[in-house]
């Protein structure tokens, strides 16, 4: 290999998450618990290792792939607006991973507690028009099955199998995530702010083609890393659902355990600094959470989230 060839390849994954090598697949399957019948299977394009010693094959970028990646980690470095991602998720990014719905989930998986972003060129499938449907429940069961599959990447096909358990619900999103052949299901844990993001791309057929699964995956990490980084840049969109009853006030038990630690903290008048010093974290992370502990609130400042939780069970400061 030349040195133009590795140079390339260097700069391409130079933002990447995981510089690891990435093996080949032997694209075996398994039964999939937890939704479905009996009959779904979980086809997992996560790279097979050996049993013990590294990684069994690795893979180069082409001229072509390498010119796509730089340009998606471009894209991203300039997102300000959705429709930016939006315009991001309908280029390049179709390339490695063709898709109609990408979704992207974060929050307390374990208690279905989670925001919801949806993205599509589909009729009706955005985030503003899900019209209060809750899909919680199987986002759930599908990062219970990320975890349990290695915390890899993991194809859903549903070409020839019964479909997967929806919500009984009519809304445009549902209807479209039931005629999809492919699913795609990847997620990534952020240690700062100690939160998982569940991604899931929907395609009407393959997702990854013509090119093996080992190969898909190498490509398919790449790029969710930045098409993560992309999300993480946007605030969470509202749900045409989400403003119903105006007095109805969000569970204080939906924060997450470092959110109800940090509210906590705030309802002791602490900044964010101080409150920085005392978990032994960043001011920046901290500003994050209590940036989402607002939205899960559906709260404009410290004070109305302070008093929002204390209706649900916070303990007043004595």
């Amino acid at each position: 290999m030349s040195a133009n060839s590795c140079m390339t390849r260097k700069s391409a994954l130079a933002t990447a998450k995981s510089n690891h090598p990435i093996p080949g697949a032997n694209g075996s399957t398994q039964k999939a618990a937890g939704f479905g019948s009996s009959d779904q299977r979980v086809r997992s394009v996560a790279p097979r290792r050996a049993a013990t010693g590294p990684a069994l094959d690795t893979f180069e970028l082409n001229a072509n792939e390498s010119a796509r990646l730089l340009h998606i980690i471009d894209a991203v470095s300039q997102i300000t607006r959705h429709h930016e991602l939006f315009l991001l998720l309908q280029g390049e990014v179709q390339h490695f991973i063709p898709h109609q719905i990408m979704l992207s989930a974060w929050g307390n998986f374990r208690e279905s507690s989670l925001n919801l972003d949806v993205i599509s060129a589909l009729q009706g499938v955005r985030t503003g028009q899900l019209n209060g449907c809750s899909i919680d429940a199987l986002l759930a069961k599908l990062f219970a099955r990320w975890v349990a599959n290695g915390r890899q990447p993991m194809l859903i096909d549903n070409a020839d199998r019964e479909q997967i358990t929806y919500p009984n619900c009519d809304c445009a999103l549902i209807r479209e995530m039931r005629g999809m052949g492919s699913l795609l299901v990847h997620g990534i844990y952020n240690e700062r702010d100690e939160i998982h993001s569940l991604y899931l791309a929907l395609n009407r057929g393959s997702i990854i083609k013509s090119q093996s699964a080992g190969r898909f995956i190498f490509l398919a990490n790449a790029v969710f890393a930045q098409v993560d980084v992309a999300f993480r840049k946007m605030a969470a969109l509202k749900s045409a659902g989400t403003n119903g009853d105006a007095n109805a006030s969000p569970r204080f038990g939906s924060l997450t355990a470092r959110e109800q630690e940090i509210i906590k903290l705030v309802s002791e008048g602490k900044t964010n600094d101080d409150i920085a010093r005392n978990l032994g974290i960043s001011s920046y992370t901290v500003k994050n959470h209590v940036h989402r502990i607002f939205r899960k609130l559906d709260a404009t400042n410290r004070t109305q989230a302070v008093a929002k939780c204390r209706r649900e069970g916070l303990p007043a400061q004595k």
